[in-house]
């Protein structure tokens, strides 16, 4: 099982709303959700943002790792606001399930891939997408420029600044398993 960081510096690509510096082609819209709202709601200095990152065949759009805990950040691509029920992701009042899945299956291969490095932590998996917030199964939904303040409230495992070290070597790092 392989993690590597994909093509682009990834602080480059969270300072600039358009992609990265420099380059002719603009990012794609979806990266807009967490690239622009990131230069006003700023994660503090002890917390880290990598991403996105190539984990066991899947890009994870972001990985946001500090104090309390680790993060499994996925964006969901459609620009349509969803809603939020007790139970359902809804998108002109039908129910969409493939953004949650996805950001399940991100944070079980995330959880594969530390636990592979010898990291036992719970990677928390979070969606972003236009209009909905709340909590659905394990899954927390955030809107767009939320995903600070949400990450910073959150009840997590508290972990130290050297397992933090660990985590993000791991995710930034080509690993071999």
């Amino acid at each position: 099982m392989q993690v590597r960081p994909l093509d682009g510096d990834p602080e480059a690509t969270a300072r600039a709303p358009g992609g990265v510096p420099g380059a002719d082609v603009a990012a794609p819209p979806f990266l807009t959700l967490i690239d622009a709202p990131a230069r006003q709601d700023h994660l503090p200095d002890e917390w880290a943002m990598a991403g996105p990152v190539l984990i066991a065949g899947r890009t994870l759009d972001r990985v946001v790792v500090g104090p309390n805990g680790v993060f499994a950040v996925t964006l969901d691509p459609d620009p349509r606001p969803a809603t939020l029920t007790g139970d359902a992701l809804l998108r002109g009042g039908r129910r969409v399930i493939t953004p949650v899945k996805v950001a399940q299956a991100a944070a079980f291969d995330l959880r594969r891939v530390l636990a592979a490095a010898g990291i036992d932590v719970f990677p928390y998996p979070v969606l972003v997408t236009r209009g909905a917030d709340g909590l659905l199964g394990r899954v927390r939904v955030v809107p767009p420029g939320c995903l600070a303040a949400e990450v910073w409230r959150h009840p997590g495992y508290p972990l130290r600044r050297s397992q933090r070290a660990r985590v993000l070597a791991a995710v930034q790092h080509p690993a071999t398993a």
